[in-house]
């Protein structure tokens, strides 16, 4: 039983140095995962804003995402699922936003690309997934 303050003391101590790490503002930049999430992000969105200008829009524009998709499966093997969802979200998302010439406002649209945009976290997760076997059955 605590009786005084100063019995509380060395347990608080303690518990705040354990756990001061998870409640760093800087801890979420040094998880492992966030520069995975952002390399694909870029990329995603650097292959989203050139489809969007693309002069002539067809199957080819698919071309590159889909091998961009496997390659970045492949080279994130252990986390080719974060790295797919993020791939196609983005890449849907930028692409929707950039080939919007609507006469209403834009923030009105983008619930709907949101939506279209899980679509496309799907699509990315598919193509990761086979990026991510390529390279088990590859790197054996």
């Amino acid at each position: 039983m605590l009786r005084k303050e100063t019995d509380f003391e060395p347990f608080a101590a303690c518990f705040l140095s354990q756990h001061m790490s998870d409640l760093s503002p800087f801890s979420l930049y040094d998880a492992p995962l966030t520069p995975i999430i952002l390399k694909t992000a870029i990329i995603a969105a650097i292959l989203g804003v050139l489809a969007a200008h693309a002069l002539f829009l067809g199957w080819w524009t698919l071309v590159p995402w889909g091998i961009a998709g496997i390659m970045l499966g492949y080279k994130y093997k252990e986390k080719f699922v974060i790295a797919g969802i993020v791939y196609g979200f983005v890449l849907v998302f930028v692409f929707l936003i950039g080939q919007y010439t609507g006469d209403r406002p834009l923030i009105g649209r983008l619930p709907a690309f949101a939506l279209l945009a899980i679509f496309g976290a799907i699509c990315g997760l598919i193509l990761t997934t086979i990026g991510g076997f390529a390279q088990r059955y590859h790197g054996r």
